[in-house]
Order: C-alpha cells, then structure tokens, then sequence
C-alpha cells in the first residue's frame, strides 16, 4: 500500500493489520499466538477457544485504530476503488518480492495476496 499510494509505512501496517492477522490465523501456531496475545493483554477470559481470543484481539485492534482516528481505507488512498483494483497486481508481484514474506507465519501465493487486497475493498 505504501509503496503504491504513498502512504506512511505505519498507517499501511495498521490497514492491514486485522486482515492479516486473519489470514495468519489459518495456520494453528500462528492462531496459538495470536490468541495467547489476546489472553495475555486481557481481551478475552483465560478459558476463552482460540478462535474467540483471536476475534477479540481483532476487535481491541479495531477500537484502537478508531480512539487514534485513523482513517478508513478509502479515505486514507483519496482514489477511488478502481484505481485501488487497477493497482492490485503491481502490489501483488511487490509483495512477493519482499524478503520479509518468507518470515511471515504462513506462506502467501499471488492469488491470496490478491485476494486479501480485494477484501479490503
């Protein structure tokens, strides 16, 4: 996102940051963590499943990104959602050429990068 629509790296990271923890959460160490988190930060009782924990992590997430005022999506590209669409596959082949994507918890193909970047349409 950054890197296409000339957003501050942190502001791109807190966009995504919900999707992607979503999307990590497919893989059960990744769900463990995730929820672990949520525990250890007091967002869901101790006793509470995993996939509880990790929605109301999702949720702090939320509330935090709305407290600091941040702005939805659409406001913070100021284009349009065919511009955002027309975009996709360049942030698609951008993605996949970052070193950091072979650190992420679980592995990511064009097609579900594509397909996390639709959903935040």
């Amino acid at each position: 996102l950054g890197g296409q629509f000339h957003l501050p790296h942190g502001l791109a990271n807190a966009l995504l940051l919900t999707t992607v923890i979503r999307f990590n959460a497919g893989v059960p160490r990744a769900a463990k963590r995730y929820a672990r988190l949520a525990k250890a930060c007091g967002f869901c009782p101790a006793e509470a499943n995993d996939i509880a924990a990790i929605n109301a992590l999702i949720q702090q997430i939320e509330l935090l990104k709305q407290r600091c005022a941040l702005p939805s999506l659409a406001v913070a590209l100021k284009e349009g959602r065919s511009n955002f669409s027309a975009r996709i596959p360049a942030m698609v082949q951008a993605a996949l050429a970052d070193v950091t994507l072979r650190t992420n918890p679980r592995p990511a193909s064009a097609e579900e990068i594509r397909e996390l970047l639709e959903e935040l349409l």
